[in-house]
């Protein structure tokens, strides 16, 4: 079996298979770890034995298929369960819960001073955008940094800047995230177990195993938490660099000139993420601001 890992894992993109397929087989080794608990190890091990080498064949292929399908479900799902722990589109329960949670980082907010470096790190600037969760205000500060420096629309001008970022910082940009999405996976999985462990222990097991399921699998989640918030810090962090450092890239990449002035290029940015996500600039003076180069005088044509 371990042959035919090392075979899928070559075929595999390296940074699925430490985001989503290893955590998937430890999720199905601790269900299975209880499975066989309840079933006993030496009846399990005497079935096994029993088998003939095409049966034991088909179930480890059904196992890994198994496997590489839900991990590949799981990793389909990342963003959405991404956006689910920052606090976006939260239904039911969730909602409730999470309004409480956003009241609770609004007095946390207007705590801190306008100027604490923990505010800068990990709340958005205005309160109106804060956000449920420590990871979502942690993103959503990240998010709205381009816009509150420069006026850009981070949701508009992002694909744009990553086709055009240095390839050693695109590099740096996809390693931090694939950490990101591998502590979306864990939290995740570690919730799931937390709630199928519990269960099969409680139908299966004695008493005392189903209590030990639910501890294991809270002090996991938990500890999953803090590794989400730990991987999303420095993530956040290269995306607010991205468009500190690069973003004039993407008026090189276009043929635009780059404003000479701050609040000139503010009025630039304006313009542009007016252009491209409205399809036309805001009159005549939104035009000129786009920052065409000008035409040469007519002396200096050849």
């Amino acid at each position: 079996m371990t042959s035919l890992f090392d075979q899928i894992a070559t075929l595999l993109d390296p940074r699925f298979v430490r985001s989503a397929l290893l955590q998937v087989l430890v999720f199905l080794a601790a269900n299975g770890f209880l499975v066989i608990s309840a079933i006993g190890w030496t009846d399990t091990a005497t079935w096994w034995y029993a088998r003939s080498g095409t049966e034991k064949t088909a179930l480890v292929t059904v196992t890994v298929a198994a496997l590489v399908t839900g991990a590949m479900a799981l990793a389909g799902q990342i963003h959405g369960l991404l956006r689910m722990y920052q606090g976006y589109a939260l239904r039911g329960p969730l909602r409730v819960i999470g309004e409480r949670q956003r009241t609770r980082h609004l007095r946390i907010f207007d705590r801190l001073l306008a100027g604490s470096p923990l505010r800068y790190s990990r709340y958005p600037p205005l309160a109106q955008w804060v956000m449920p969760s420590a990871l979502g205000n942690m993103m959503r500060s990240s998010e709205t940094h381009a816009f509150q420096r420069y006026r850009i629309d981070s949701a508009v001008v992002w694909p744009r800047l990553y086709a055009v970022l240095p390839p050693d910082f695109r590099t740096e940009l996809a390693v931090s995230k694939t950490r990101v999405d591998g502590a979306v996976a864990s939290l995740t999985l570690a919730l799931l177990f937390t709630v199928s462990g519990t269960a099969v222990a409680a139908l299966t097991l004695p008493w005392h195993a189903p209590l030990l399921c639910l501890a294991l699998g809270s002090a996991v989640s938990w500890a999953a938490h803090r590794g989400l918030l730990r991987s999303a810090a420095p993530y956040a962090e290269l995306v607010r660099s991205a468009f500190d450092l690069h973003r004039g890239l993407v008026i090189d990449a276009v043929g635009w000139t780059r404003a000479t002035s701050f609040g000139a290029e503010r009025r630039q940015w304006a313009q542009i993420c007016r252009l491209w996500y409205q399809g036309i600039p805001d009159g005549p003076e939104g035009a000129r601001a786009l920052g065409y180069p000008s035409a040469p005088p007519e002396s200096t044509r050849v």
